[in-house]
């Protein structure tokens, strides 16, 4: 896209995955897309990051990660009044209301939960489940869970690979610590390191039917679910909608009058209804905190006064 508009990048990939972005700029140069138009500069973001968000050839940025690092560059950009698109860390969740198919939620949930080992903000972290059905949901969540493989990502067997980096799988430890120590929540399935060598982790649930005033830790994407009971949906609503890190909410259940009436309170960009992280040409997730504008809307006054919520529904 930004190409196509005729823009040049400079485009500074994170530490993690420099040899990625520089092996993107070989490919460029094979096909003939000429010098200067993308630039990619490797670096750490303490190094090159203020610079490059302040470098007065530089008019807009767009930048990805966490929601530490975003604050940060939002206020340099202020700084030199330029447009910003921030995609902040996030994660999705999910509400399972009392008359769901436990199986059905279990089979679309496991999917969307563990998509590229948990590394991307559509997949869930926290699972909300009606008392009254949560035993169900978690003995279906906990029996296919227990049947991924974790093994290297170029083998057709795998379910999943290994995570990004060491820090990445420190955290990831440290999440399930604080999920145990500080929220009271009990290991189900998972929470190892495998034999691999590599950054690798079994896939990791947690739950408990104890209420908690905050969801586990998890802006540092990774392979770990937590599920929690709850006797009111509003109360659950009311959580997610001033949460900073969700990007968008799943509602399971059968009775669309009590489906409806909960996702028309939920405040976030992108609602799955009997589904979960299903993308949609409309979709106008921009990935935690910031949403684009679907051409049908494409007047700038119009926009100063609206959000907006994409709903992509399933048997409901």
């Amino acid at each position: 896209m930004i190409l196509a508009a005729g823009c040049t990048v400079v485009y500074k990939p994170s530490s993690s995955s420099s040899l990625s972005a520089l092996r993107l700029g070989e490919l460029a140069a094979e096909v003939g897309i000429p010098g200067g138009v993308i630039n990619i500069v490797t670096g750490s973001r303490a190094d090159l990051g203020g610079t490059l968000v302040r470098h007065p050839n530089i008019d807009m940025l767009d930048f990805t990660g966490s929601t530490a690092s975003c604050k940060s560059i939002c206020a340099m950009a202020y700084e030199g009044f330029k447009y910003s698109e921030l995609y902040m860390g996030a994660k999705s969740t999910a509400i399972v209301l009392e008359d769901a198919d436990a199986d059905l939620v279990a089979s679309g949930l496991v999917l969307a939960l563990f998509e590229r080992h948990g590394q991307v903000s559509s997949a869930g972290c926290d699972i909300y489940v009606d008392r009254k059905l949560f035993a169900e949901v978690v003995a279906a969540l906990e029996s296919k869970i227990g049947q991924l493989r974790v093994g290297s990502a170029s083998a057709l067997s795998t379910d999943l690979g290994p995570m990004v980096s060491k820090r990445h799988l420190h955290d990831f430890h440290r999440q399930v610590e604080n999920g145990i120590r500080i929220q009271g929540l009990e290991i189900l399935t998972g929470g190892t390191v495998t034999r691999l060598s590599g950054y690798y982790s079994e896939p990791t649930l947690l739950a408990t039917e104890r209420w908690s005033n905050s969801d586990i830790e998890t802006e540092d994407d990774s392979a770990l679910v937590s599920v929690r009971a709850f006797e009111d949906v509003d109360e659950v609503i009311s959580r997610i909608n001033i949460s900073p890190r969700k990007s968008g909410a799943s509602l399971w259940g059968k009775n669309s009058d009590k489906i409806h009436s909960a996702c028309s309170k939920i405040l976030l960009p992108d609602i799955w209804i009997n589904s979960h992280g299903a993308e949609c040409g409309l979709s106008v997730r921009g990935g935690g905190s910031h949403l684009h504008d679907p051409v049908f809307l494409d007047c700038p006054e119009f926009r100063k006064y609206v959000t907006y919520k994409t709903v992509i529904s399933e048997n409901a």
